[in-house]
């Protein structure tokens, strides 16, 4: 349903709480947005302060293109 959404504040606010109550959950909203917003809330997912490979696995679940360039990242690390 967070993909009907269309304005932006709103899905990136939701996925924010999301976060915050629970970092898989959070992780999968943001995969779940406008594709549009999806770059927005993967740079949610890398501002978290958990381990690197906790970012890793949190990418993965969001299943979007939008992640790649920071899993590439990572992989450089």
């Amino acid at each position: 349903m967070l993909a009907l959404v269309d304005d932006e504040v709103h899905a990136l606010r939701v996925v924010q709480l999301a976060l915050n109550v629970d970092l898989t959950l959070g992780a999968r909203l943001a995969g779940e947005v406008k594709p549009k917003f999806q770059r927005e809330t993967v740079k949610m997912i890398s501002a978290l302060e958990v381990p690197e490979w906790l970012k890793v696995e949190l990418w993965g679940k969001t299943r979007s293109s939008a992640a790649t360039p920071s899993l590439i990242q990572s992989l450089d690390t």
